[in-house]
């Protein structure tokens, strides 16, 4: 467990509010350049910015972690292994990323750099930790829904940091697993392109805005979070307003280091952008209706906030120790040798000091303001010599500004073009049929598909083993919260029936699966869109995967890789993975049920309450039963069901024999055809 005082890590979403941060007296900040990363509509920073802004910060003892953290194409990764090469040369403190394919070329290219799990990986159970560790991370930013307690349980779970978000906006879905963007329109929020269409009105209970939370805000709990073994509070927010950032930084560095947060400041930070005050429902487990809320008029900051926050960050934060050593001997030149704990020591000299006193004022020395700087120790070897004090505010000068640039120019990280080729993909001549149901009226799909998958925790479980045989597999929960331990139990209970393989949508649950001894289908929950992917999973131990939702047919044929896929050809496709349920806006959870858009349109939603979730589903279902000839390099195609009785499951099978789809049109083809952002 790390021990080291936590980490305030800002946003950097322009240079303006990278400054605001490093001022305000952040240890850290995050940034991202032009594309791969999950705020692509920011204004981000061009390379010549991208320097400046590395300088800037290692000047002033901040560190500075680089995103590329979306969902990447195979047709990209010339231009990904581009900005990895530039975060090298940066260089950068640590890589940010989602995707298998990134965090492979940084491990084999550039080893040195640190690597992050971003929170659009969804950790969020202690077994992704050790694995974590294996693949070369350093640190996991952790699932923004954790409890206090959850958060305590994965730290201790390994050798890797924990990064968790402590202040800002907080998405309804679990991050990553959110498709609305993309499925409602192009905009896919795992592409960094979110078009945020649960802020707009979702009808449940009576209440209108029931998928958009309010912001979040953990700063009463840092000193929690601390004892637990974080090693960095994240602040959301680069697409917000400096004085915003400055407010939020200042805020978490008084309540980390023991101060109280003025009540002032408490008010202006909920002014200058929150949606109807903070929640901290997720840490102390207080889900529910109070921790909805929407943006109005009344939330908008005056100019006579934003002027009061701006003072936090108009003069430089001086974070930097230095150690002065004044050296006067008599006949040579005085010198002035600064050092930090960075292990940089640099001399200044000026002109031979007189010997008629040994008396030397040191305050010309102490006088730092307006720098990075402020001085520890000042030791002094004097030989019987004074100096004038303009003497010894030149040597100051010309000591911190030569410090300046030993600190703003630090080596870069090697970076070898260490270029993988992959085999192509032979698919197999004749791709078999997979179901996912959900109820055991769908079990009919057993007559015509060679494997069906049932919820792991399904109490029919044992019944459909005992009839289906090895047809049947499991499908493990798309959330983890605090199961972890009770779906290990459920695993082995799998394995004792016959069961020999369950999907997973997460990497959390691989070592709990092989631990098992079952094998592991990898799900679309895993994001996965492109070959290197595919490859780093066939060496988790992946007999096979489901394929990204957002890949269009042309890039699915374009694969490579030895790793067999699959793809959905039918079936309501899950836009949210939530942990709060939109149907306890109303009188309570009842089960499973539906929200309305502003234009009437019903969306379902499995209520999973009982073990931490929810899932929202589309409107309408996937269907491209039609055209699976556009997909010759697709190993098994896979029919989901969720609202579907027996007799709708079974005309869906019917359909793939004609080669028709829905009768009535109403269905998408999904990103297949039109593709994702």
């Amino acid at each position: 467990m790390i021990s080291r005082r936590p980490e305030i890590l800002a946003p950097a979403g322009s240079p303006d509010q990278l400054v605001a941060a490093v001022r305000s007296g952040a240890d850290a900040v995050y940034l991202g350049a032009d594309g791969f990363n999950a705020r692509r509509n920011a204004a981000n920073f061009s390379n010549e910015e991208l320097f400046e802004a590395v300088r800037y910060c290692h000047e002033r003892g901040a560190a500075v972690y680089f995103l590329l953290n979306t969902v990447v194409f195979d047709d990209e990764t010339d231009k990904l292994r581009q900005l990895v090469k530039l975060a090298c040369s940066l260089p950068a403190d640590g890589i940010i990323v989602q995707d298998m394919a990134t965090a492979d070329l940084i491990r084999r290219c550039a080893p040195d750099m640190r690597l992050h799990a971003s929170t659009q990986m969804t950790v969020h159970n202690p077994a992704a930790m050790p694995l974590l560790s294996r693949l070369g991370f350093s640190r996991a930013v952790l699932s923004r829904e954790l409890s206090g307690q959850e958060i305590r349980d994965i730290t201790a779970a390994g050798d890797v940091e924990t990064e968790v978000f402590v202040h800002g906006a907080l998405c309804m879905s679990v991050s990553g697993q959110c498709f609305m963007s993309a499925a409602l329109g192009t905009r896919s929020g795992n592409r960094g392109m979110c078009a945020q269409p649960c802020r707009l009105p979702f009808r449940s209970g009576g209440f209108d805005y029931c998928l958009s939370l309010k912001d979040m805000s953990h700063i009463p709990h840092l000193t929690e979070l601390a004892d637990a073994g974080v090693s960095s509070f994240k602040i959301e927010g680069r697409m917000k307003r400096p004085e915003y950032c400055a407010a939020a930084v200042t805020a978490c560095r008084l309540s980390r280091d023991g101060q109280p947060v003025p009540q002032q400041l408490s008010q202006n930070l909920e002014s200058v952008f929150s949606r109807s005050g903070f929640t901290d429902g997720y840490f102390t487990g207080r889900r529910g209706k109070p921790m909805f809320g929407h943006r109005t008029k009344d939330d908008a900051a005056d100019s006579g906030t934003l002027s009061s926050l701006h003072s936090l960050y108009r003069t430089e934060f001086q974070r930097v120790a230095v150690d002065m050593t004044l050296r006067l001997e008599n006949g040579k030149p005085a010198e002035l040798a600064v050092s930090d704990d960075d292990g940089n020591r640099v001399s200044a000299f000026g002109d031979i000091p007189s010997c008629d006193s040994s008396s030397v004022q040191t305050e010309p020395l102490e006088k730092t303001g307006g720098t990075p700087y402020f001085v520890r120790n000042i030791s002094i070897e004097n030989d019987g010599c004074c100096v004038r004090p303009s003497l010894l505010k030149s040597l100051r000068r010309d000591a911190l500004s030569q410090l300046s640039a030993a600190r703003s120019n630090r080596k870069p990280i090697e970076f070898s073009e260490d270029i993988s080729e992959y085999p192509a993909h032979t698919a197999c001549s004749s791709p078999d049929l997979r179901a996912v149901i959900t109820d055991p009226c769908q079990l009919v799909s057993a007559k015509y598909a060679q494997r069906v998958y049932v919820p792991l925790e399904a109490d029919w479980l044992e019944s459909a083993a005992k009839q289906y045989g090895t047809k049947i597999a499991v499908e493990a929960p798309r959330a983890l919260f605090g199961l972890e331990d009770r779906l290990r139990t459920l695993l082995a209970r799998a394995k004792e029936l016959g069961v020999e393989e369950c999907m997973i949508h997460n990497i959390g649950m691989i070592d709990p699966v092989k631990d098992a001894g079952l094998d592991i289908y990898g799900g679309f929950g895993l994001n996965i869109a492109n070959t290197p992917a595919l490859e780093v999973y066939r060496s988790l131990g992946l007999c096979g995967t489901e394929l990204s939702c957002e890949l269009t047919a042309k890039r699915i044929s374009a694969l490579g890789g030895q790793l067999p896929r699959g793809i959905t050809v039918y079936g309501r496709m899950p836009l949210m993975l939530t942990r709060n349920c939109p149907a306890r806006l109303g009188s309570g959870c009842g089960g499973d049920c539906s929200i309305t858009d502003r234009m009437g349109k019903s969306f379902p939603v499995r209520c999973r309450c009982d073990r931490s979730f929810s899932e929202v589903f589309n409107t309408i279902p996937l269907c491209i039963v039609d055209k699976l000839s556009d997909f010759p390099s697709v190993d098994s195609f896979f029919l989901r069901f969720t609202v579907e009785n027996s007799v709708e499951t079974e005309e869906m099978f019917k359909n793939i024999t004609l080669n028709r789809p829905l009768r009535n049109n109403t269905f998408t083809r999904g990103s297949y055809y039109r593709g994702a952002e």
